[in-house]
């Protein structure tokens, strides 16, 4: 689930918290300690401001002058001492390369976050610290840091559930529950690698749509393509399952053929898990054409609970079966199934066991069956 035609910032690390002193400019010193011997990166820290009349919400209307001394719609400055106490301070002493601070109205967030990315460099790899500004950008990788009291504040309520992951620190001893090696830069891109295998199946025979949806251009790649570079970086490895041999090896991935042809998807998935290395697999089809990544980590850690498949749910009682997380111990179990003539995914949740995941509301998952729906998801990829 994403939010409304939100800017698209994939190099930027965004760190929000559930409350004041849940530590979140201690865990980003350390993000930033690093990746400083590796070039370093940018640092910045956003203050969503709520009213343009000059009066503080907090304090009675005193305030501490953040708010009331903001003119226009936002203002970026930069951080030059390391040696004060101050937030921006910290953040440039632990060694990044630049440290900046905007102060933005609430109801302009979209203006003044791609006039930040513009001031950094839209090439730049950075770290934000913020909460509100995740209604108008979609970054890399968005974590959330808790407190141990669980409780939430409200601008954390309103995008904990975009979170990539809740990292939890301890107030004792000061650590954090989040081993640093999973977060990555590929290029000035930040991915979340997850101990998991992703499955792309790209052998339906689309009757629907009237040409093979695998190969449907999006853009200037195809939709497995398409797929395949949302997924790159964030698993230890991708597979793509295919109903023949030759279609996808541009892709540069391993590419599984079905043994058997007009099995339907359960083939895909059993020869797919017999290759994969790993004890968790995200399935997704190809005519799937957005990955949610937070979502999918939801589901995977779900899938730390002991399940073999964990599945979405709409609160209709509607599943995706072709967007769950299933175990590699499952393959014996389809084998059989397709030995005895079944054909059906959904069967297989009868057969081991299964955790369905309820997806939030107004959250879809997008299916493209037919020509009207691909058309349709183009336009709006325009618009």
């Amino acid at each position: 689930m994403t939010v409304k035609t939100p800017i698209e910032l994939p190099n930027m690390l965004l760190i929000g918290a559930s409350g004041r002193n849940a530590g979140k400019t201690e865990f980003s010193t350390r993000v930033i300690a690093r990746f400083k011997e590796s070039g370093g990166i940018v640092a910045a820290k956003v203050t969503a401001i709520s009213r343009a009349d000059g009066v503080c919400p907090r304090k009675g209307g005193r305030g501490c002058g953040v708010c009331t001394t903001l003119n226009g719609i936002y203002d970026i400055r930069e951080e030059t001492d390391p040696n004060k106490q101050k937030d921006t301070s910290r953040l440039l002493a632990a060694g990044a390369k630049r440290v900046v601070w905007m102060r933005v109205l609430k109801s302009r967030m979209k203006e003044g976050m791609a006039a930040l990315q513009d001031f950094i460099g839209s090439d730049v790899p950075w770290l934000c610290e913020s909460n509100s500004i995740r209604s108008a950008v979609k970054p890399g990788v968005f974590l959330m840091i808790e407190d141990p009291s669980g409780k939430y504040k409200a601008s954390a309520e309103e995008v904990a559930r975009f979170a990539d992951i809740k990292v939890r620190s301890d107030q004792t001893d000061g650590s954090f529950d989040l081993d640093l090696d999973r977060l990555q830069l590929a290029g000035s891109a930040w991915v979340l690698k997850e101990d998991a295998c992703a499955i792309v199946l790209a052998g339906g025979e689309s009757s629907r749509m009237g040409r093979d949806k695998a190969t449907l251009p999006l853009g200037e790649m195809s939709m497995t393509g398409h797929i395949v570079s949302q997924l790159q970086g964030h698993f230890e490895s991708v597979i793509i399952s295919a109903a023949e041999e030759g279609v996808h090896e541009a892709l540069g991935l391993p590419v599984v053929v079905d043994s058997k042809r007009g099995c339907g998807p359960l083939m895909g998935i059993a020869e797919a898990l017999s290759q994969t290395k790993r004890e968790k697999n995200f399935i997704i089809a190809c005519d799937t054409p957005e990955v949610d990544m937070p979502l999918v980590r939801r589901m995977l850690e779900l899938a730390n609970g002991g399940c073999e498949a964990v599945v979405p749910r709409y609160s209709d009682g509607r599943i995706e079966p072709l967007y769950g997380i299933y175990s590699k111990g499952l393959e014996p179990v389809i084998r059989e199934m397709l030995r005895s003539g079944e054909r059906r995914v959904r069967s297989l949740f009868d057969r081991c066991r299964t955790e369905y995941f309820d997806l939030p509301e107004g959250c879809e998952i997008i299916n493209l069956n037919t020509p009207e729906e691909y058309k349709a998801y183009l336009a709006g990829r325009a618009q």
